[in-house]
Order: structure tokens, then sequence, then C-alpha cells
């Protein structure tokens, strides 16, 4: 997947609450797969963060 693409098309229709799983916040989805208990042999892409204060209790994520 390209997640420079999905990264400009979100930008464009200015969704603001998007994690791309790009490798700059692999803290942040290390937590997210733990909090969720995604398997090791899942990938996570990006994940929708539906919480105003980003405390990552829930969302919607586009994983393989």
């Amino acid at each position: 997947m390209d997640t420079e693409a999905l990264k400009t098309d979100l930008q464009k229709i200015e969704y603001k609450n998007l994690s791309i799983n790009d490798g700059s916040s692999a803290e942040k989805f290390k937590k997210i797969e733990r909090k969720f208990k995604i398997p090791e042999t899942s990938k996570i892409i990006a994940f929708i963060n539906d919480d105003l204060d980003d405390s990552l209790e829930s969302g919607g994520m586009i994983k393989r």
C-alpha cells in the first residue's frame, strides 16, 4: 500500500485523526497493537482515533 498516497488523499479531505504506520510513530502503533490485541502476524496500516484526547480508547484501523 502506498502510504504517501493515502496521506495525501486524507489531507485533501482534511481528516486529522488518522495515523499512518509509516515508521515515524512506531511506539504509538506498538501501543495500539497491545491495547487491541493485534497478533504479530498482522500489520496495522492506519489507525483512526475517535478520542479527542488521543487516548487510543476507541477508533478504527486498517490492517492486513
